[in-house]
C-alpha cells in the first residue's frame, strides 16, 4: 500500500510539474484587456501551490528568512500608514505582487524531487518555448510584417493571446532572455538529444535572440552578446570561438542581408538618439530622476522607506514626471530597499544569499561548464536588473526562483552521490 501511495503521489507531482512549467514558461496575461500596461501573468495561478509547498518544506533557514521578510514588510506597511495617515490596502496588494512570486523557489523544491524531474523541466521548457517561438514568428513576421517593436510595446502574441510585459519591452525581453539560457542548459546538460529537440532548440534561440536585438533594449542586447561570447569562450576556447562566431556571421551576411538591414536601421536611430542626449539623465530615459527621488524618500525614512506606497506616498509629480503612479527606480535592489525599508531589505538579501549559496554547493567537478553557465546566468540576470528591475515582474521572478529551486533540490536529493549532475549525462 505504501508503494502504491508513493506512486500515486509521484504521478500527481509530475502532473503538477507539467502544469507549472507550462504556466511559468508562457508569458501570457490572465486578463486579456486592452490596457497595454496591465501585467497579470498566468504564472500567478500557481500561487496556491507555491504557498502549499512553502508550508510543507522542512528547510528551516529558507522558510525563516521568507517569513521574516514578509513580517518586516508588514511592519513597514503598518508603520508608514500610521506615520503618513494612509490606508494600507493598496500597499498590501503591492507586497503580495512583489513577494509571492518568490514562492516559485519553494514550488520547485516540492516538485523537482530528483535529476529526472529536472530533465523533465528542461525538456518541457524547450517544447513550450518552441511553440511560443512559432507563434511569435507567425504573429510578427507573417501578420505584422516583421515589425518587432512599435513605440514602447513588443509585438507578438501567443496565438492571439496578449503577452505579459510587452509594454515597456524590457520585462518581456527579459523573459525571452531567460528562456534562451534554459535552452542552452538543456543543450549542454542532456547529452543524448534527438535531432528534433536539437532543431527546435536552435529555432527558438534564433527567433528569441532576433526579437531581443530588435527590442532595442540596450541592457538586454548587451546581456545577450556577453552571454554568447562568454559561453562560446567557455565551451570552445578563444580560437574555436573566433571560428564559430566568424562562421555564423558569414552565414548571416550571405543569407540574411534583409534581416541585417532591419537591425542596422533600427539601431542606427537608437544610437543617434543616445548620442544626441544632452545629459546622463536624458541618456537613461529619465531614470536618474526616479532614482534621485527614491533615494530622498529612503533617507527620509530608512527603516520603513515608503512601505510599498511608492512615489505617490508624498509626491504626485516630480520634474518631467506628471504622474508617478506605477513607476519604480528601474534598479532592482534599490527598488527593494525603497519599497520595504532597511530591515526587511536585509532579511530579503539573506533569503536570496542562502538560496544562491545552496545552488553553488552542488558538486560540479565533472561538469565544470554547468557551474560556469550557472554563474554566467545569475550574473547576467543581476546585470539586467541594474538597469531595469525585471525581477519585479511576477513571471520573471517566478521563473528565476523556480530554476534556482531546481538546483537546490538537486543538491538535497543526491547527498550520497559525489557528483549528482553527472547522472544527467548518463540519462
Amino acid at each position: 500500500m505504501r508503494v502504491i501511495h508513493e506512486n500515486v503521489n509521484m504521478v500527481l507531482s509530475h502532473k503538477i510539474l507539467f502544469f507549472s512549467i507550462f504556466l511559468l514558461v508562457l508569458p501570457v496575461d490572465i486578463m486579456q484587456v486592452s490596457d497595454e500596461q496591465s501585467a497579470l501573468p498566468i504564472c500567478l495561478l500557481l500561487l496556491p501551490f507555491g504557498i502549499l509547498f512553502f508550508l510543507k518544506q522542512n528547510i528551516v533557514l529558507d522558510k525563516f528568512y521568507f517569513w521574516l521578510t514578509f513580517v518586516l514588510c508588514l511592519v513597514s506597511i503598518i508603520a508608514v500608514s500610521i506615520l503618513y495617515n494612509t490606508f494600507p490596502f493598496k500597499s498590501s496588494l503591492s507586497l503580495v505582487y512583489f513577494l509571492l512570486p518568490n514562492l516559485g523557489y519553494f514550488l520547485a523544491l516540492g516538485l523537482v524531487k530528483n535529476i529526472g524531474d529536472f530533465i523533465m523541466f528542461l525538456k518541457i521548457t524547450v517544447l513550450v518555448a518552441f511553440v511560443l517561438s512559432v507563434s511569435l514568428f507567425y504573429s510578427i513576421f507573417i501578420l505584422n510584417g516583421g515589425v518587432v517593436r512599435t513605440e514602447g510595446v513588443l509585438s507578438g502574441t501567443f496565438f492571439g493571446l496578449k503577452l505579459s510585459g510587452a509594454y515597456g519591452v524590457h520585462s518581456l525581453g527579459a523573459h525571452y532572455f531567460i528562456l534562451i539560457n534554459f535552452i542552452f542548459f538543456y543543450l549542454e546538460i542532456v547529452k543524448e538529444k534527438t535531432k528534433f529537440m536539437f532543431c527546435i532548440s536552435v529555432f527558438s534561440i534564433l527567433i528569441l535572440t532576433y526579437i531581443i536585438i530588435l527590442s532595442l533594449s540596450r541592457e538586454l542586447v548587451l546581456a545577450i552578446v556577453l552571454f554568447y561570447l562568454i559561453y562560446f569562450l567557455i565551451k570552445y576556447k578563444p580560437i574555436k570561438t573566433f571560428i564559430v562566431i566568424g562562421s555564423l556571421c558569414l552565414i548571416v551576411l550571405v543569407f540574411g542581408k534583409g534581416l541585417i538591414d532591419t537591425v542596422v536601421t533600427a539601431w542606427e536611430y537608437k544610437l543617434y538618439a543616445s548620442s544626441s542626449s544632452t545629459s546622463l539623465n536624458e541618456l537613461s530615459s529619465g531614470r536618474l530622476d526616479l532614482q534621485e527621488l527614491a533615494l530622498t524618500q529612503i533617507i527620509d525614512n530608512p527603516l520603513f522607506s515608503t512601505g510599498f506606497n511608492g512615489y505617490t506616498l508624498n509626491h504626485s509629480s516630480y520634474k518631467d514626471y506628471d504622474n508617478l503612479e506605477g513607476w519604480s527606480t528601474h534598479v532592482y535592489l534599490l527598488t527593494c530597499l525603497w519599497k520595504m525599508g532597511l530591515l526587511a531589505f536585509i532579511s530579503y538579501l539573506l533569503f536570496w544569499k542562502n538560496i544562491l549559496k545552496q545552488m553553488f554547493q552542488n558538486d560540479f567537478s565533472d561538469c565544470e561548464i554547468i557551474k560556469k553557465m550557472l554563474v554566467l546566468f545569475v550574473v547576467n540576470i543581476l546585470f539586467v536588473n541594474l538597469f531595469w528591475d525585471a525581477l519585479l515582474a511576477p513571471n520573471i521572478m517566478a521563473l528565476f526562483s523556480f530554476f534556482c529551486g531546481c538546483f537546490v533540490s538537486i543538491k538535497n536529493s543526491e547527498k550520497s552521490i559525489n557528483n549528482p549532475l553527472d547522472i544527467i549525462n548518463k540519462t
